[in-house]
């Protein structure tokens, strides 16, 4: 009977063996459509067994002796550093396009249009400076210029906000991801000491998690013994086994702006950002969106210097009674020329003439000098200047508590500005068409939108004169200082020129991240993924087998009962 038992065992070991095939293929064909699934594949071995009657030893049947994983681990490697590549092309590139959008050129509301607006409302009072329609038009144009800056400027910030959110909530992602790899290296390591395969769902649910993770940050993975793998951050390890370090992103303010920071919870170490959303949004905080902010800035401190020096040399339709400057010094007593003095800029060595006009309409034209740099004479402060002014006839003068200079016209007085060579009245405020000093203060005088015959349009204080108003238009083409002797013109096209060129480039770099990626997806497939067509091959090929071991164990049955059918 040992014969027949081993017999019956061959025949049964078929049967398992061919259903546990069919189940393995069954669950291929299942998960045909899951893009986290890896193909896995029934391994069969012979049953070493008892030998026949004449002494030959065929075996004992069949096992499933293994079921394996169809997986490249270097192809998961390369996939993961591709997908973070991607993400941090693609979030970049959507941070410039948001900027392209905010900038609007080649519209009708774009900051150029505005610019020219501007500038050339200033053109055309030249021609004809009593008009008071032209001179409520510079006013208008102005405002609009300025509204345009700040609404650029808004939605830059608004950009870095968004990007400080989404940095916030993927760590918060990435920290929950972390603590999952940690508990299923536990569960892993503890399925596969039975052996079996039976953690290659859960090596499958670890691997999805890996991938979603270096979507947002880029990540090196090191399979243990054991089955856990360890997860590093550049070479911080934030995952061994069970143990996740975690992260958390913090709100610190640096020079004045709030920005969020992705640190490692244990240590509040900050993580140096490669790769994935969260390098792509960094770049677009750090590098675009402030770094159109600091442009703006730039263009706006230009615009209102070079505005301001060219309007404080020249003089209205009427004269002033009043006038406190809109920039503070520190402290008075403090060179003019003073980095530490408070001031836009720092005053030079010239002078300017003030021009006062009694009651009967008499002038009188009076020199002021500061000296800035003159060898063996100290240098002007705002004290000087006040004591100054304040000798000359029918004006006084003061220092306000906060630092601002102040004059007053006597009764009966008026007063008017020209001629500054030294450009401290632009530096003070005083006699200047602009206030503030970047983009977010920047503003129309006050004293200009409240009377526009105070815009100063001419040079020599004739009615008809508009020198003044072309020298100011004329601001727009002129090379500017404070822009490293660009011209606003020139560095606002070079702003919107650089943009295209970085948003194109971006572009490239996005598509070329996207072919790499699909032809790792495509070499993964390949490997890990499940084909139809072959699993109804191997479907074919279980379910014949498993027939044939079923007509086998037809035929022993039938042998045992022929031997039986003898014993009687």
């Amino acid at each position: 009977m040992g014969l027949v038992n081993n017999a019956l065992f061959i025949g049964r070991s078929a049967l398992t063996a061919y259903q546990s095939a069919l189940q393995v293929v069954g669950n291929n064909i299942t998960n045909a459509s899951n893009p986290n699934y890896v193909r896995q594949n029934p391994v069969l071995a012979r049953v070493q067994g008892v030998g026949t009657p004449m002494d030959w030893m065929p075996g004992n049947g069949v096992q499933m002796a293994q079921l394996q994983r169809h997986i490249d681990e270097a192809l998961e490697a390369r996939l993961r550093n591709a997908f973070g590549d991607r993400q941090s092309a693609a979030t970049e590139q959507r941070g410039l396009e948001r900027l392209e959008a905010i900038a609007n050129e080649l519209s009708d509301t774009d900051l150029s249009s505005y610019l020219n607006a501007f500038f050339g409302a200033f053109s055309a009072l030249q021609s004809d400076a009593t008009n008071s329609s032209k001179r409520t038009t510079v006013v208008k144009t102005a405002e609009a210029l300025l509204q345009a800056i700040k609404r650029q400027r808004g939605e830059a910030l608004s950009l870095r906000d968004e990007a400080n959110e989404r940095m916030r909530f993927l760590t918060e992602r990435a920290d929950e991801i972390l603590t999952q790899v940690a508990e299923l290296n536990v569960r892993v390591a503890e399925a596969e000491s039975g052996g079996k395969g039976t953690a290659n769902a859960l090596r499958d649910e670890r691997d999805a998690l890996l991938r979603e993770l270096s979507g947002y940050i880029t990540i090196t993975v090191r399979e243990q013994e054991g089955g856990a793998v360890n997860v590093y951050i550049g070479n911080e390890a934030v995952v061994q086994f069970g143990t996740s370090r975690g992260l958390v992103a913090t709100s610190d303010f640096e020079d004045g702006v709030l920005n969020v920071n992705v640190r490692f919870a244990d240590n509040n170490r900050i993580v140096t950002l490669t790769g994935g959303e969260l390098e792509g949004l960094a770049l677009t905080r750090d590098v675009h969106a402030d770094g159109h902010l600091s442009r703006l800035d730039a263009l706006s401190e230009a615009l209102i210097r070079e505005v301001n020096v060219a309007h404080s040399s020249g003089r209205g339709l009427v004269g002033m009674e009043q006038v406190t400057g809109t920039y503070a010094v520190t402290d008075p007593a403090l060179s003019l020329a003073d980095t530490t003095s408070g001031l836009p800029f720092a005053a030079a060595n010239g002078s300017f003439q003030i021009i006062t006009t009694d009651v009967d309409g008499n002038t009188h034209t009076t020199d002021v000098f500061v000296r800035i740099g003159v060898g063996g004479v100290p240098d002007t402060t705002l004290n000087d200047l006040q004591a100054a002014i304040d000798a000359i006839a029918g004006v006084s003068a003061s220092i306000t508590f906060d630092g601002k200079l102040s004059i007053t016209a006597a009764d009966g007085y008026s007063f008017t500005f020209a001629n500054d060579s030294s450009r401290v009245l632009a530096a003070l405020g005083i006699n200047t068409f602009f206030t503030g000093r970047q983009a977010n203060d920047i503003a129309v005088n006050d004293m200009v939108v409240s009377n526009i015959d105070l815009i100063a349009a001419s040079l020599d204080g004739s009615a008809g004169d508009g020198t003044n108003a072309q020298r100011i238009a004329d601001v727009f083409t002129r090379p500017s200082s404070a822009l490293s002797n660009v011209s606003i013109e020139e560095y606002y096209n070079r702003m919107v020129s650089d943009m295209a060129v970085t948003t194109a480039a971006a572009i490239s770099g996005t598509q070329a991240s996207e072919v790499i990626v699909d032809s790792l997806v495509a070499q993964r497939e390949a490997i890990s993924g499940v084909s139809l067509d072959e699993e109804a091959l191997q479907l074919i090929k279980f379910e014949r087998a498993f027939q044939g071991a079923s007509r086998y164990l037809t035929v022993v049955d039938a042998m045992i009962q022929e031997v039986l059918n003898l014993a009687r």
